[in-house]
């Protein structure tokens, strides 16, 4: 049995895939002259296979992102690119090397305060 996908949008049906493969696009869709009309059309593919580091399950395909993006109440890392940095306080922006030097002083904390427990 074969596999068929269309894809909807305001103007009806706009493509049709077969097994797979693109077999029809709206001829409004599908520019002659994309120079002189500014429009082309764009067909991504599927989202990559991967594991999850939330709770190890596989997940694949765009559908199943966001699902799992949903369940878990999360948002792919590509839609953070371009915001601005998370400020502190005032509107202060830590830098990379502060950020450093903070995290290596806890570390100390840290381990002074586990190497006294172990003391007594």
């Amino acid at each position: 049995m074969s596999k068929y996908k269309a894809r909807y949008d305001k103007d009806g049906k706009a493509y049709e895939w077969q097994d797979g493969v693109l077999v029809w696009v709206r001829p409004d869709l599908c520019a002659t002259e994309p120079a002189q009309t500014g429009q082309s059309a764009a067909i991504f593919g599927d989202n990559a296979r991967f594991i999850s580091p939330i709770d190890g399950a596989v997940v694949e395909g765009r559908a199943a992102m966001r699902e799992h993006c949903r369940r878990h109440d999360v948002v792919p890392n590509q839609e953070l690119q371009g915001l601005k940095p998370r400020t502190f306080g005032n509107g202060v922006t830590v830098s990379k090397q502060e950020s450093e030097v903070r995290k290596r002083i806890m570390h100390q904390v840290l381990d002074q305060r586990h190497h006294n427990s172990l003391k007594g």
